[in-house]
Formats: structure tokens, sequence, C-alpha cells
């Protein structure tokens, strides 16, 4: 029930939701942005 709501309020205010996962390297943020149980907090997790 709270994501749709929090969708909801994340478009409304003209804001593009992503389902994504994030490291830092550096200075540098580097997104892993795809669908759901691809992999992106492994990724993330074995990058770090």
């Amino acid at each position: 029930m709270l994501e749709p709501l929090a969708l909801f309020l994340v478009s409304h205010n003209r804001r593009i939701p992503i389902h994504a996962s994030a490291i830092r390297a550096g200075e540098t943020a580097i997104l892993f942005a795809e669908r759901s149980g691809a992999g992106k907090s492994s990724l993330a997790l074995a990058a770090d």
C-alpha cells in the first residue's frame, strides 16, 4: 500500500522514480538501474 502512495507523491512533484542501486567511486556516483530481481544490489555489493 505504501509503494503506490510513494510513487504518486514522487510523480506528483514532477520527479521520475527509478528502481536502482548506487555506489560511490571517489567523487563519482554510479547508478545501477534495472528491473526488480536483476541483481543491482548484488552488483553494488560486489563493487564495494
